[in-house]
């Protein structure tokens, strides 16, 4: 074999062996370097997304129905600008009833510091002199005249029950009389066709028939007769004719009666007896309601003649008396006009009325959703028509012109060797020869507990450069370099 060949093939398979070992022996981040004074150092790294500086979870502050999406996907958005609404009808006439509640604590306190006017004055010594004489009458109980009014109230409640008694039952008497009628011509039905009702329509029948041959003989009689004149005749024919009807009449009765009763017939008989159960049912209904009505006009009328009688007692003289100090009171206030306690009651009152104006309007306005800085919409959440629920997103916008990279997976350890201000570089997944400078903007102070139990601390890292290649959700790897 030829010596070159044979240290060739040598070399080669060193070089294949090497790059197999590099390989297989590669370490993982984070890994140790050394360095000149052999002082371990770690390269650090950590994944990434890249998100704006700037962005925003939209949510309405209150349920409602969304009437109109102002935006749409991508759109560029103005700070202020209106982005989605809610129906405001029910929440402009919160804001109206709220304003009203507040004119009317604002007149009360404007009226409490005028004072009463002199015709309130006079209102409130009238109430007081009436609450006067009605404790008087109390004190010194029923009259004769009104001991003699109320037993003939009694009197007449009496006479009115017994009228309503007797009526009830005369009416239930009728209606009572109307159902029998009805049940006893339904059996009549539901029993027919009975032998002799057969026979009475059999002899009613042949009884027409011997009308007929007589009016028949008759008339031959009088067309036979040359002496008679023709118009006699024709009268004679005119009457065999309606015995002739007659015949057929008694002829179709007599076959009705045989065949009995027809559904129709009986479906009218069953009807009525339940109409007529009906009627009486609801008479009785009410007929026992206005019994009652006129007994419970009895038992007030005994009780108060009763309570007349007796004169009053101690619980009606303090209901009297209350009566009047509280008009005597009413009319003392008037005069004195309000204390600094009900001004500053009043005044508490028109401030909550502010207030409620306050929320109303604020409920107004954020009905509507704004864009609080300028940037681009993201995402809608939301369609016209359907109902928007408070706190839930509705639209996600972002300043795409200001990105940043938030880290994910910087452990404990790693977040204490890197500092705020320190270099980082930034590689882009997307992309394989992107890289981004950037620095570390901030770190977070408490640390995020992954599924696995691990505490992760976000790192805030902002790019030099903002490439318009660059796109919010791309995932990135930050490098912080080597790090003892």
């Amino acid at each position: 074999m030829n010596k070159k060949l044979i240290i060739g093939g040598v070399v080669v398979v060193l070089v294949v062996g090497a790059v197999a070992l590099s390989r297989t022996a590669a370490p993982s981040t984070p890994k140790q370097t050394t360095t000149t004074d052999k002082t371990p150092q770690i390269a650090m790294t950590a994944k990434g997304s890249i998100v704006p500086v700037k962005q925003s979870k939209l949510t309405f502050t209150s349920a409602g129905r969304v009437s109109a999406i102002l935006v749409k996907v991508g759109d560029r958005v103005t700070r202020g600008q209106p982005l989605a609404e809610l129906e405001t009808s029910d929440l402009k006439l919160q804001v109206r009833a709220a304003e009203d509640a507040l004119a009317v604590n604002e007149a009360q306190l404007a009226q409490s510091k005028l004072g009463a006017r002199p015709e309130e004055i006079a209102a409130a010594e009238a109430s007081y002199a009436g609450a006067l004489a009605k404790y008087n009458q109390t004190a010194a109980g029923a009259t004769t005249a009104d001991i003699k009014a109320a037993e003939a109230a009694l009197e007449a409640a009496k006479e009115r029950l017994a009228q309503v008694e007797s009526g009830a039952k005369a009416d239930e008497l009728a209606t009572q009389s109307a159902l029998e009628a009805a049940k006893v011509k339904l059996s009549q039905l539901k029993s027919s066709p009975k032998p002799e009702d057969v026979v009475a329509a059999e002899l009613a029948r042949d009884q027409a028939k011997n009308s007929l041959w007589a009016a028949q003989l008759y008339r031959d009689g009088v067309k036979g007769n040359a002496a008679l004149p023709e118009y006699m005749g024709k009268g004679e024919d005119a009457k065999v004719a309606a015995a002739e009807t007659a015949v057929l009449i008694a002829e179709a009765n007599l076959a009705k009666v045989k065949l009995g009763p027809t559904p129709d017939e009986l479906t009218a008989a069953d009807t009525a007896v339940a109409q007529a159960q009906a009627q009486l049912d609801a008479k009785k209904a009410t007929s026992t309601t206005t019994v009652a009505s006129a007994q419970a006009a009895v038992d007030s009328a005994q009780a108060n003649l009763d309570l007349l009688k007796a004169g009053p007692t101690e619980a009606d003289l303090q209901s009297a008396r209350g009566s009047m100090a509280s008009a005597k009171a009413a009319v003392e206030t008037k005069k004195s006009g309000s204390t600094e306690a009900e001004l500053a009651v009043s005044l508490a009152r028109v401030q909550q009325a502010k207030t409620a104006v306050d929320q109303a309007r604020a409920v107004l306005v954020n009905a509507t959703l704004q864009a609080p800085f300028d940037g681009t919409v993201v995402s809608v959440s939301i369609r016209e028509g359907e109902m928007a629920a408070p706190g839930s997103v509705a639209i996600l916008i972002g300043d795409l012109g200001k990105l940043q990279v938030e880290t994910s997976d910087l452990d404990e350890a790693s977040a204490t060797r890197i500092q705020v201000g320190q270099a980082v570089t930034v590689t882009v997944n997307a992309f394989d020869d992107k890289l981004v400078p950037g620095k570390v903007t901030s770190i977070a102070p408490v640390a995020t507990i992954t599924q696995a139990g691990d505490a992760n601390y976000m790192a805030t890292i902002d790019l030099e450069s903002q490439d318009a290649s660059l796109r919010w959700g791309m995932t990135t790897k930050v490098d912080f370099g080597a790090m003892q």
